[in-house]
């Protein structure tokens, strides 16, 4: 039998509709055919029985259709996940709710001229066009959290001191001034210093005989320590708290001393 004749038992008609089933299991770009398409279509109609089943052919085949779309390569390949979107996105909802979520409410009926905070879209505006800008949706994001930290301490002063790039990650630092009064910190730690009472050093008698037989000792004394200067003069006049971006908490940093400060001048380390 030559490769252009048919067989024998194959009949005419039951070519052609091999031929059309043929034609209807050819897949589109989407990878489903007509003839599946059509057979699911069915099986909807013969499972629910709807009372107009002409009437709903044309709704059920487009809700099939749909609901193929809406699967997406979750039908191939399993969606890939990213945490770290998910957390961020979570903590970053909390700037854009009303209020500060503890009961508190904010104070947007106050005027403009009573917020301790600067416009800050503003002046990033103006940056901008100096050719410094930390990008208009990170300032709105730090705005916000700007906002958060004036309702949540009695702030006279709040401005955004600037942005610091780590290897890590970045710190936002802002720099506060409170109320006159208001600030417990602050005296919680004016209390703590006045109740450290220097104990004087006893020598026993013992002791000093035993040292005359000693070889003489070094009179050398280090310099006396510099004092810390007070909460609102000097160094230590503003407050000052970072975070690592939006939405995490402001944490508040100590108040600086002088050891540190000349320590800090010989340092030159990358922040992580």
């Amino acid at each position: 039998m030559s490769h252009g004749h048919l067989p024998q038992s194959l009949d005419p008609l039951e070519l052609q509709i091999r031929n059309a089933k043929a034609f209807l299991l050819q897949t589109d770009t989407s990878g489903v055919s007509v003839y599946e398409h059509l057979s699911t279509l069915l099986s909807r109609i013969l499972s629910e029985r709807p009372p107009h089943a002409l009437e709903s052919l044309r709704e059920l085949s487009t809700e099939i259709q749909w609901s193929r779309l809406e699967q997406g390569p979750d039908a191939l390949r399993t969606q890939r996940e990213d945490p770290h979107t998910y957390i961020k996105a979570d903590m970053q909802r909390a700037l854009f709710s009303h209020g500060t979520g503890e009961g508190q409410e904010t104070e947007g009926d106050a005027d403009i001229g009573d917020s301790p905070l600067p416009n800050l879209l503003d002046l990033s505006q103006l940056l901008q066009q100096a050719g410094v800008s930390l990008g208009r949706d990170e300032v709105v994001k730090i705005c916000l959290a700007l906002k958060r930290l004036v309702d949540t301490h009695p702030l006279q002063y709040c401005r955004l001191w600037g942005k610091m790039l780590g290897t890590e990650g970045g710190y936002l630092v802002a720099e506060v001034q409170f109320r006159e009064g208001e600030d417990d910190e602050a005296e919680e730690r004016g209390e703590e210093e006045e109740n450290e009472v220097e104990e004087p050093e006893h020598e026993d008698e013992e002791e000093t005989e035993e040292a005359e037989d000693l070889p003489p000792k070094s009179t050398y004394r280090p310099p006396p320590v510099i004092p810390m200067e007070e909460y609102g003069k000097g160094a230590n006049k503003y407050v000052y708290y970072v975070c690592s971006e939006a939405g995490t908490e402001w944490v508040r940093l100590p108040q600086v001393t002088p050891a540190q400060i000349c320590a800090a001048r010989k340092v030159s380390i990358y922040l992580l």
